[in-house]
């Protein structure tokens, strides 16, 4: 949707939309171009979503999708230390699922007491941790999606 570059029409349409709500807005012009950024209508939409179906869902996805950032970043440092000590492996050979088997050899690599076995085996052991909360993020996500109060909104975002 297109509005024109107004602080007055985007009033008017905020307070068309959101009737009795108060809102925030940021207007950003340059020549050709404008934007507006509502922070308050979007929360308020949060709060909404979260008193209807309980917050706890919401910070079970957003926990989750921390954990998997982190679980990337540890990925990350993995390779990092593998390419210093001149380990290099193709990025096709690993994708993006890195298989328990995959991880049983980079245990392997950990089998003396070296700078590079001890950094390695502490990066493996954090990258296990991630894997398993995320798992057991997604089994209560599942599960609670599977509850009657939750079951319209999953079919809203699965359709």
């Amino acid at each position: 949707m297109s509005i024109p570059p107004s602080v007055e029409v985007l009033k008017c349409y905020l307070h068309k939309m959101y009737p009795g709500r108060r809102h925030i807005t940021v207007v950003y012009k340059e020549p050709g171009y404008c934007s507006c950024w509502i922070a308050e209508v979007a929360e308020r939409r949060n709060t909404q979503y979260n008193s209807k179906c309980g917050g706890c869902s919401d910070n079970l996805v957003r926990s989750r999708h921390d954990n998997v950032k982190k679980q990337t970043r540890c990925k990350n440092q993995i390779k990092s230390v593998l390419n210093f000590f001149g380990i290099f492996i193709s990025d096709e050979k690993i994708k993006t699922h890195w298989s328990k088997a995959y991880i049983q050899w980079l245990k392997s690599l950990c089998n003396d007491t070296s700078r590079r076995s001890i950094k390695l085996k502490t990066l493996i052991t954090e990258l296990e941790y991630f894997r398993k909360t995320i798992s057991d993020l997604t089994k209560s996500i599942r599960a609670l999606s599977l509850e009657p109060a939750y079951k319209k909104y999953v079919k809203l975002l699965t359709t």
